[in-house]
């Protein structure tokens, strides 16, 4: 009876347990009736507009589903909002090399959450992201959706070269003339203006005169990121002497990394990072032959500099997955250095030596090699790096390196 009791109660806490663990953040939800109540929903990093939206009432127990059937506007403070909207969605490919080869203008109706960029005295902005790509949409108060156009294909017209059709810059200045706005800046940034939310979220602030009840912030492009791992490494001893048949001690050590991250384009799909890692690493060799027996142990201590380029092969909402490279600039101090050679060759008696050679500076170069997983600002990165020089200043021996890290970064910012 006590274990049925327990085995109940564990159940009914479960829902608890799961909502508690979760990273909620106070929302409003108005359903189709108008009606308003306030929520709870997991912060997350939506790359791609959702077909559903998991929320919690206010107490934090129960989970229910936001649709486009019961779902009119999601407020989530004053980050993001989503509106249903009955849309026409361009169906043509804008991505170089996979253009049409003609002028493709079908689209297709559907409902779907939009994400509120700009909301306005006059006019609203908002973005819809499929897997084909993305898509910006103005609408008047009262008004319908209209999609702001953009094209690329390949023109038959100009021996089928890129033909780029700006058609939204015309509508955004019709925009201006229907509501008497008159501002030449105004006209020059259309003029200028990218296919891109930052842009057109300046423009349309612009076109509202500042009188927006809600802008959504901008992402930021730069992030600092700092994290802890284990780098793991493999030494190996080449040289005319009984060490150049050892083994190496193959030491395990702390590696702190602090850096930056810049977004290269505006889905946060690539990105250039900058770090700069210590590693301490106490290091031990061991020969021996018919005639001798010889170790050499040293503490290294190296400073890495890495500017790396990183992909993102899969992302979706919070979760990403990362592959990189780049180049790897490397110090080492090598401190209390010392070789101990033995004689073995005549038995009963022992020759010993111990030889300090003090400590030296190199420098060496190495490539890294990543692969990463990120859930939202977390991230956990493996890195193999194969250095492309000796560690080692000397004529007569050469050491050659081999790591492989495993770590756990954090992101500061809003970006990536």
């Amino acid at each position: 009876m006590i274990k049925t009791k327990f085995i109940l109660a564990l159940s009914l806490s479960l829902p608890l347990m799961v909502a508690a663990q979760k990273n909620l953040t106070n929302a409003i939800l108005t359903d189709k009736n108008g009606q308003q109540k306030n929520v709870k929903i997991e912060v997350q990093k939506w790359t791609l507009n959702p077909e559903t939206i998991t929320f919690y009432a206010s107490n934090n127990s129960l989970n229910e589903i936001a649709t486009i059937q019961n779902t009119s506007k999601l407020s989530i403070g004053a980050e993001r909002a989503f509106e249903t909207a009955i849309i026409n969605k361009s169906m043509n490919k804008v991505k170089y090399p996979n253009l049409p080869k003609y002028l493709d203008s079908t689209s297709t109706k559907d409902t779907v959450f939009l994400d509120v960029i700009v909301e306005g005295k006059r006019l609203n902005l908002y973005s819809y992201t499929d897997t084909l790509k993305a898509r910006f949409y103005i609408k008047k108060q009262s008004g319908l959706y209209e999609e702001l156009i953009f094209r690329n294909f390949y023109s038959a017209a100009i021996d089928f070269k890129v033909e780029t059709q700006n058609i939204f810059r015309d509508q955004l200045k019709r925009i201006m003339t229907s509501i008497e706005n008159n501002n030449v800046n105004l006209v020059s940034k259309i003029n200028d203006a990218k296919y891109a939310a930052k842009d057109l979220e300046e423009i349309v602030v612009l076109i509202n005169d500042d009188q927006n009840s809600f802008v959504q912030p901008i992402k930021s492009k730069v992030n600092f990121l700092a994290g802890i791992g284990v780098n793991f490494s493999t030494f190996n001893y080449n040289g005319e002497n009984v060490l150049g048949t050892s083994s190496s001690s193959n030491p395990i050590s702390i590696l702190p990394t602090v850096g930056i991250s810049i977004s290269l384009d505006e889905k946060n799909k690539s990105e250039l990072n900058f770090e700069v890692s210590a590693l301490k690493e106490k290091v031990k060799f061991y020969g021996i032959d018919n005639r001798s027996e010889e170790t050499q142990s040293f503490t290294q201590i190296s400073y890495m500099f890495s500017p790396t380029y990183n992909y993102h092969v899969y992302s979706n909402n919070n979760t990403k997955i990362t592959i990189g490279s780049g180049i790897s600039a490397n110090i080492h101090q090598i401190k209390d250095d010392v070789v101990t050679y033995k004689s073995t060759e005549v038995p009963g008696a022992q020759i010993v030596i111990n030889r300090d050679l003090g400590g030296y500076q190199s420098f060496s170069y190495a490539i890294p090699f990543r692969l990463a997983v990120s859930y939202q600002k977390f991230t956990l990165l493996s890195t193999y790096s194969y250095y492309l020089s000796s560690i080692t200043n000397t004529a007569e021996t050469e050491i050659l390196k081999r790591g492989f890290s495993f770590g756990l970064r954090y992101n500061f910012g809003k970006g990536i």
